[in-house]
């Protein structure tokens, strides 16, 4: 083996730990799922079901019950964030009609 040869690998195993780094820093930071963190199987099972509602119509009430319930988590999830009330309104407020 040649100098040159060895550079090149050397080049490719920086190139590749570079590479490496950087996709673990970015999921530290949330933009991409890499090594420790994974996509729930929900998004696949989700996308799967968009394409078999393209072919058959009678399963669009899934897709839209599944996206109704993911909405109903995140507002039960952040009870204080914002959202479309009302000031001064509360949630058994408008739950009740009142």
């Amino acid at each position: 083996m040649n100098w040159s040869a060895a550079a090149w690998l050397a080049g490719v195993a920086v190139a590749v730990l570079g590479l490496h780094l950087g996709a673990l820093w970015m999921e530290r930071r949330g933009w991409i799922y890499y090594k420790h963190t994974r996509a729930g199987t929900s998004s696949a099972s989700n996308a799967f079901m968009q394409v078999q509602a393209m072919f058959e119509p009678g399963a669009q009430h899934v897709v839209e019950e599944r996206r109704a319930n993911q909405v109903r988590a995140a507002e039960d999830a952040d009870p204080g964030g914002p959202s479309n009330r009302f000031p001064g309104s509360t949630r058994r407020e408008e739950e009740s009609g009142e």
